[in-house]
């Protein structure tokens, strides 16, 4: 794999690219779906919600993938399975196909996809021998290609809801996967440098897709269609790794070299163990979700608005503190440990203003502050589990998307009950307890230290 690292890594950072540009949309085409579909206040978090739901599946599937990764009767079973849903898939286009004749192109491309996914099943004669990064990356892509495709031509919001599950099925599995091979491709002290620019790019695609949206919709373009934009870019990540098949030369890393740090010893002498980063990661889903979903549509409504969208500002903070602080002479554990109490002052601070440029720029230098964490946390986990870099990331994406799952009912109930701004001021206060429960494990590891002393 080494051979080819540099360009495993830029197909890595391409996928992420696209992927963080299907989370953007969420927040950046709210307000037109809600008037596409005249949406009451409880139906609009509906996408939001089910779609982390579906995230929550995938990485609960690739646990249970990884614990029986070499039962026979376990690989039969989700054989059968994967037959079965792709045969259900190809019953409901072809009903779509009928119902609604206007949609034929994107439908016709939708079961292209299937077809190409039953190849993809029943490839060299045989159906799955094992199930690897790789074939889980591919059938993240394809997933993701065929929802968007759909999500083009929905004209029913039921029907909208649950293809966003679907597709919040095949973001989980891309993001866990694209984490684990990121970490697998670098080891060693480059790992949280890698990481947090893999997480960079998740950045730019956030701060970039909202002003792409709406440069579409001013030039008249309908927004489901910038769902199909999004699905052509992803159609040609695959047709790239089919022609050039170094690029899904990825392995699983249970060779790896043991030993030559301990697991547990961190930079600092704290101990920041994998239980405390996934109650943090828990945490900072909540305030990452709410603030993507609803920070435009509040700072609209204050006074002192701007061209450029809040989401904007927030992720450009986000990913400039993800390029910057792996370089910097910061310790992750310690960055870990504080990032999140500064930049959740920060916001609250913005929000007190209740100015619109004001909390734009409260968003940037919160992003600033706090836009690491998540990869740092990552690099973290995955240091002291080299061994098993897949399940440790899937164990703290998973509490990550639980985090983003809730978020939206609950920001949605705060809103009913108190306003938005008690939504937002709740995402300030997650900011702060990411590093607060990192502290408060850390603190609690070195006491016990103290007391086997």
């Amino acid at each position: 794999m080494k051979k080819y690292r540099l360009l495993i890594a830029v197909y890595l950072l391409a996928a992420m690219l696209l992927m963080s540009a299907i989370f953007a949309v969420q927040g950046s085409l709210l307000t037109p779906m809600i008037d596409y579909f005249d949406l009451s206040g409880e139906s609009q978090g509906m996408p939001n919600l089910v779609a982390f739901i579906g995230g929550i599946l995938a990485l609960l599937l690739a646990f249970v993938i990884q614990k029986g990764l070499y039962e026979r009767a376990f690989l039969a079973g989700l054989n059968a399975s994967a037959v079965l849903a792709v045969f259900m898939v190809a019953a409901a286009l072809v009903y779509m196909l009928f119902q609604n004749w206007a949609a034929a192109p994107c439908l016709l491309l939708c079961l292209a996809l299937f077809l190409a996914g039953i190849a993809f099943l029943v490839k060299r004669h045989g159906f799955l021998k094992k199930i690897t990064k790789r074939v889980m990356l591919r059938l993240a892509l394809y997933i993701c290609a065929l929802m968007l495709t759909l999500l083009s031509v929905g004209t029913d919001f039921r029907f909208v809801v649950g293809v966003w599950a679907c597709l919040g099925f095949g973001l989980g599995l891309m993001d866990t996967v694209l984490s684990a091979c990121m970490a697998d491709l670098y080891p060693g002290a480059e790992g949280p440098r890698m990481m947090g620019i893999l997480h960079t790019v998740f950045g730019a695609g956030s701060v970039l897709t909202p002003m792409a949206t709406g440069a579409l919709m001013a030039n008249g373009m309908h927004y489901q269609r910038i769902y199909m934009v999004i699905a052509l870019g992803i159609l040609c990540l695959l047709a790239i790794s089919a022609v050039v098949r170094e690029v899904f030369s990825i392995h699983d890393t249970g060779q790896m070299e043991r030993g030559r740090e301990k697991a547990a010893e961190s930079e600092t002498g704290t101990d920041l163990r994998l239980p405390g980063l996934i109650l943090a990661m828990f945490a900072h889903g909540i305030f990452l979700s709410g603030l993507n979903t609803w920070i435009n549509r509040y700072a609209d409504l204050l006074p002192g608005t701007f061209a450029i969208p809040a989401q904007s500002f927030l992720f450009t903070g986000i990913m400039l503190s993800r390029l910057l602080v792996p370089f910097l002479p910061i310790r992750t554990e310690r960055y870990v440990l504080s990032g999140g109490i500064c930049a959740g002052i920060v916001l609250a601070l913005g929000l007190v203003t209740g100015n619109g440029l004001a909390l734009r720029l409260s968003l940037l230098a919160a992003g600033l502050l706090a836009g690491a964490l998540l990869p740092c946390m990552l690099s973290i986990g995955c240091r002291g589990h080299r061994e098993d870099t897949l399940m440790v990331t899937t164990s703290m994406l998973l509490a990550l998307y639980l985090g983003q799952g809730i978020s939206a009912p609950v920001i949605g109930g705060l809103e009913s009950a108190f306003g938005l701004a008690a939504g937002i001021f709740l995402c300030a206060l997650c900011m702060a307890l990411t590093s607060l429960i990192a502290r408060f494990r850390a603190s609690r590891n070195q006491a016990a230290g103290g007391m086997r002393r």
